[in-house]
């Protein structure tokens, strides 16, 4: 069966996007997933997203490049807005990932906004090594720690946070590492080693957005946060009291071709 698809990405981070039936997800191979991202380009595509669309229904599910279905990916979600924006002629619409429905808005700078809940803390103070995080969940789970030290050089940086990523601390299933230097007021850089992907991503949509909460709640920083990543900016903006909270980042489709499915 061959079927179209979208290369597309959020600040960097890349995906394979197609639009199929509600049952595709159980006919799809962790393996073909595996393939379809080592195979559509030069480069091995960090993530695969189905899309089902009836009607104002649009329910999308997630997978990274190893195949494994995953509860969030907000850079993904912002590529599936701008794809189905275009699709049905509105800017804004409503998305389904992991049974939340998301409401996201396509802007006239060619960035896509996502409204979102705040984040929660499920643990505290963790230390590891040298380095005293938190477990932050963002829609995704994510280790994330104000990082004081000079960045290492990112070959070094990753085996660091794989340390991190594989500690007995989160066994069986492990958790994404976001760490985060504060450059200014309302300025944060991010890097975001993802797990299933096993890399420092150019950029993590929640890590970005877990680490921009921590910044705030810990320094009472209300307003706009902009968010440096290696692929990109962010822009995230909290309320005081964090409801409706948004992140607006830069998305883009690359291309448009058909695979094998």
């Amino acid at each position: 069966m061959t079927t179209s698809f979208y290369k597309c990405n959020g600040n960097g981070n890349t995906f394979i996007i197609v639009i199929q039936d509600k049952n595709f997800v159980k006919k799809i191979s962790k393996n073909k997933i595996k393939n379809i991202c080592k195979s559509t380009d030069n480069n091995i595509t960090d993530g695969f997203i189905s899309v089902y669309h009836k009607k104002n229904i649009i329910i999308t599910n997630y997978y990274n490049n190893d195949g494994n279905w995953e509860t969030f990916c907000l850079n993904g979600l912002r590529c599936v807005a701008l794809i189905m924006s275009d699709k049905i002629n509105k800017k804004s619409i409503n998305i389904t990932m992991n049974d939340i429905i998301y409401r996201t808005e396509v802007n006239n700078d060619d960035t896509v906004s996502v409204r979102l809940k705040e984040p929660i803390y499920k643990m505290k103070d963790i230390i590891i090594d040298d380095l005293k995080g938190d477990y932050i969940y963002s829609g995704s789970k994510h280790f994330v720690c104000n990082y004081s030290k000079e960045w290492l050089d990112n070959k070094f940086l990753k085996l660091e946070m794989q340390k991190i990523r594989y500690h007995d601390f989160f066994k069986p299933n492990g958790l994404n590492i976001n760490y985060y230097k504060i450059i200014g007021k309302n300025i944060i850089q991010t890097k975001t080693y993802e797990k299933g992907i096993e890399k420092i991503m150019k950029s993590c949509g929640s890590g970005s957005y877990a680490g921009a909460y921590d910044y705030s709640k810990k320094n009472n920083i209300y307003g706009k946060i902009k968010v440096l990543n290696d692929g990109g900016i962010s822009q995230i903006t909290f309320r005081e009291n964090y409801i409706n909270n948004l992140f607006k980042g830069i998305a883009e489709i690359e291309y448009k071709g058909k695979i094998e499915i």
